[in-house]
């Protein structure tokens, strides 16, 4: 695997989305608790796969509305909230699409991005770190690779079309770094397993993700293939499940 190359809009979106998290992190403290890709790359270094969103976990639920306020003050502009599901399943979350502004004060539009507010029981551990020069509650490396182990084991409705391509490329990622960023890839797979066990049969990668696997090799500069990335899932599975049958 070769490590490769940010262009010059992934710097301008990753340093929007870092701007919105502090700003959020300076309203809401320890209320609130950044993960997804933007945090993996917080704890991988760049390069790695650009984030293009930012997921935000919290655990009041009358903080939701205040939260997306804040998220389009911040912005140019923005869309109107709207309801996902996340693979807890039970919970609603909201996503709004934020148009944001040019750091460098131009007072135009820098990028835009998925901004996501996702309601959890009780949030992830979390380290507080420096970004941009504000301190942001970042989810712990463990948790934020488990939750992508848990939605590349978890059932796969076969009527839709899997997405969690980006989710192996990330993991893929961590295993080549594993030394450098300390990650223990049994403990993300007992993170991963709060959420639920693997399938009975991890079976192969959807074929759909030759396309968006290229697509993400192309435009970071990390080779890597993606049949020894779906080989290394596999082992991380049977290691845990290994373990889980242990007395």
């Amino acid at each position: 695997m070769t490590i490769g190359r940010l262009t010059a809009r992934d710097a301008i979106r990753i340093g929007a989305i870092g701007d919105l998290a502090g700003t959020l992190s300076r309203r809401f403290g320890s209320s609130i608790v950044v993960g997804g890709s933007y945090a993996f790359a917080l704890h991988a270094g760049f390069p790695a796969r650009a984030p293009n969103d930012l997921d935000v976990s919290f655990s009041e639920a009358a903080l939701l509305d205040e939260m997306l306020s804040t998220a389009t003050s911040w912005a140019v502009a923005a869309t109107s909230p709207r309801a996902v599901r996340l693979f807890s399943g039970g919970i609603a979350s909201s996503e709004v699409v934020v148009l944001a502004p040019d750091l460098l004060g131009s007072g135009g539009v820098a990028d835009r991005f998925a901004c996501q507010f996702v309601f959890e029981d009780e949030l992830s551990p979390a380290e507080l770190t420096d970004v941009n020069k504000q301190f942001v509650n970042v989810e712990a490396l463990a948790w934020v690779i488990g939750k992508k182990l848990h939605a590349l084991w978890k059932e796969r409705a076969s009527t839709r079309v899997s997405t969690r391509s980006r989710d192996l490329f990330d993991l893929q990622i961590a295993i080549a770094r594993a030394n450098d960023i300390g990650f223990d890839a049994i403990a993300a797979a007992r993170c991963a397993s709060s959420y639920g066990p693997p399938r009975a049969s991890l079976g192969d990668f959807p074929p759909e993700w030759h396309a968006p696997w290229r697509e993400m090799s192309n435009a970071t500069g990390i080779e890597s293939e993606l049949a020894d990335a779906w080989a290394s899932l596999r082992g991380i599975v049977e290691e845990w499940r290994g373990l889980a049958e242990e007395p």
